[in-house]
């Protein structure tokens, strides 16, 4: 519906998935919004876990020998499967998207036209959260004279004054003020927090 930045893009013709695009720039957003044969990439995927674990052994043989380690050394109660957590941490930290979507010549692409957010950032989220008539969103905040803010935070009230198009998460262990619209470079924060204070992650 609009050129978006933090979303990764299918290349189509028809149902023939042609590439996959990562987040791009706003110019080239802007070209594949207009080309008609690019989507968002959702990254809903169905198939039979069958068909997924062959493409994974061919296209990421080491990720495939290490998740059946795991599951093998899992213990099976009734309907739980626990696997053990240093079996977990010794698999190759790789998305679908990278290790097998993007190689298989077995994708398909199917269309959709109904009301989609990706809630996997913090602009998404303002999008569909309540919201002030000044666009504040709701909750335990006091705003003056500020617009167009997220505030996050369950433990104390935040004031904010003069300020607007900003994002502002507070937890127990940290405090996280940021821009609207730029939200997808968390995940650079994040890894900088993980490298000072990964204890606060865990």
């Amino acid at each position: 519906t609009h050129p978006e930045t933090g979303y990764g893009y299918i290349e189509a013709d028809g149902f023939n998935v042609k590439s996959f695009k990562e987040k791009p720039e706003i110019a080239k957003a802007k070209e594949y919004v207009a080309s008609g044969n690019f989507y968002w990439n959702s990254g809903m995927f169905c198939f039979h876990s069958a068909h997924y674990l062959s493409e994974l052994k061919h296209y990421r043989e080491d990720i495939f020998h290490a998740l059946s380690k795991a599951f093998q050394n899992a213990t099976h109660t009734e309907n739980i499967i626990d696997i053990p957590y240093h079996d977990m941490q010794l698999i190759p930290k790789e998305s679908i998207d990278y290790a097998v979507m993007e190689k298989s010549e077995k994708v398909k692409v199917i269309p959709v036209h109904y009301s989609w957010n990706d809630l996997g950032s913090f602009d998404a989220l303002y999008d569909v959260l309540p919201k002030d008539a000044n666009g504040n969103t709701e909750g335990e905040v006091i705003h003056h004279n500020s617009s167009n803010n997220l505030v996050l935070s369950h433990k104390r009230i935040i004031a904010t004054f003069a300020v607007e198009n900003l994002i502002i998460v507070d937890t127990e262990d940290a405090l996280l003020v940021g821009k609207r619209g730029q939200s997808q470079q968390v995940k650079q924060v994040y890894e900088k927090i993980k490298k000072r204070n990964p204890s606060i992650l865990d």
